[in-house]
């Protein structure tokens, strides 16, 4: 059976903050649910 193809697409909203354990979180997903990230999307945008 082939795979379903997942996008991580991660933000935080204030330049300091750090996005990493978002992207940990939803790798974990992932593999539960026998997912293949085939992308992982990245932003960190200014909440002004």
């Amino acid at each position: 059976m082939t795979k379903l193809k997942a996008c991580i697409y991660v933000r935080t909203s204030k330049l300091s903050q750090d996005y990493e354990r978002q992207i940990s979180d939803l790798k974990g997903y992932c593999e539960k649910k026998d997912f293949e990230i085939v992308s992982i999307i990245s932003e960190k945008v200014s909440g002004l």
